[in-house]
């Protein structure tokens, strides 16, 4: 079974050697350039419609199908722990009114 990277390696080489455009690559199965290049990248989970397009129109092999259809795993950033009225530009008031508790820290995973 081939692993993501090595899919990624064999996709991209196919397209170099066939010289394909993201724009061809994305019309032989029925998607966005930016679309096409995010699935052979690996950064995206495709369907099995278009893996079949993807196979055929980069001449890959029967291996990198699951692999295709995968879901990729991603790394959080460090949540940011900042109060949302500090990250929007928003001014804090200086007194609250009564019965209004302190805003609480948002935690995201959008980097600080």
């Amino acid at each position: 079974m081939l692993t993501r990277e090595e899919s990624r390696t064999l996709g991209l080489e196919s397209k170099a050697k066939q010289g394909l455009t993201w724009g061809q690559v994305g019309e032989a199965i029925g998607r966005s350039p930016v679309y096409a290049a995010m699935l052979v990248y690996g950064y995206g989970q495709a369907t099995a419609a278009e893996v079949k397009g993807l196979l055929k129109a980069l001449s890959l092999p029967e291996e990198a199908e699951p692999v295709l259809m995968r879901t990729p795993h991603r790394t959080p950033a460090q949540p940011c722990r900042r109060p949302i009225t500090s990250r929007c530009g928003c001014a804090r008031p200086r007194k609250l009114p009564p019965g209004i508790a302190e805003p609480a820290v948002v935690h995201s995973t959008r980097p600080a």
